[in-house]
C-alpha cells in the first residue's frame, strides 16, 4: 500500500470526529457543517480545473496566494486515489454522505452509518492490503481477510453506540455494499445503505 492510500484511509477514520461533533453540537449543525465542507471541495475542484484561465483574467495576481492555492491542492489531492478523474471526488462524496445522513435520518441511525463508513471501509482496505490472501470471487479486488477485518472493526465501534443486533446488521450491510462492485461511489453507497436498512427495520421495532 502506497502512502497515498494510507493517508486516504486515515482521512476516512477522521469521520469519527463528526460523531463527537454531532453529540456536542447536534446533528443539524454538524450536518450543515459537513455539507459546507463538501461544497468547499466541490467549488475548489472546479477552480483548480480552470485556475489558469481564471488567473489570466484577474486584474491583480498575488503570487504568494497562488502558491498557497497550489499547495492546498497538492495536499488534498495526495489523499485521493490515483485513478480518480475528478479532483476531490472522494472527499466530496465522503462529506456529502456524512452531512446527508445526519440531516435526513434519526440521530442514532446516522451515527451508526457514519461509523460503518469511516471504520469499516478503512479497516477493510488496511487489513486487505497487508493480510489479504483469499480473493472473493464476485470481486477479485477484495479479500475475505479485508472484508472480515472491516466487519469486526465496524462492529466493535458500533457496539459503543448501539445495541448488538443493530451493530451486527449495520456492519453486515455496510461491508456487503463495500464488497459488491457497484458503479456508485462507496462513500455514498455504504452509509446510505446502512441508514435505509436500519430505518426500515426500526419501524418494525427490530433495531435501535
Amino acid at each position: 500500500m502506497n502512502k497515498r492510500e494510507i493517508g486516504r484511509q486515515f482521512m476516512h477514520l477522521s469521520g469519527i470526529g463528526a460523531i463527537f461533533f454531532a453529540y456536542f453540537l447536534g446533528s443539524l449543525i454538524t450536518g450543515i457543517g459537513a455539507l459546507f465542507i463538501c461544497s468547499g471541495f466541490f467549488f475548489f475542484s472546479f477552480y483548480v480545473r480552470w485556475k489558469e484561465e481564471i488567473r489570466k483574467k484577474l486584474p491583480v495576481r498575488v503570487k504568494k496566494l497562488e502558491q498557497l492555492e497550489d499547495s492546498v491542492h497538492h495536499l488534498i489531492n495526495s489523499f485521493e486515489r490515483e485513478s480518480t478523474k475528478t479532483n476531490y471526488m472522494g472527499a466530496i462524496f465522503f462529506f456529502l454522505a456524512i452531512g446527508s445522513v445526519l440531516l435526513i435520518t434519526p440521530f442514532q441511525i446516522a451515527i451508526v452509518s457514519i461509523i460503518v463508513l469511516s471504520v469499516g471501509d478503512s479497516f477493510s482496505t488496511l487489513v486487505g492490503v497487508h493480510l489479504g490472501r483469499h480473493k472473493i470471487r464476485v470481486n477479485p479486488k477484495k479479500s475475505w481477510e479485508g472484508t472480515l477485518g472491516g466487519f469486526f472493526a465496524a462492529l466493535a465501534v458500533c457496539l459503543l453506540f448501539t445495541n448488538p443486533l443493530t451493530a451486527v446488521i449495520a456492519s453486515v450491510v455496510g461491508m456487503f455494499m463495500e464488497l459488491i462492485p457497484f458503479r456508485i461511489n462507496d462513500n455514498l453507497l455504504m452509509p446510505f445503505s446502512v441508514a435505509i436498512v436500519l430505518w426500515v427495520l426500526s419501524f418494525a421495532g427490530l433495531v435501535i
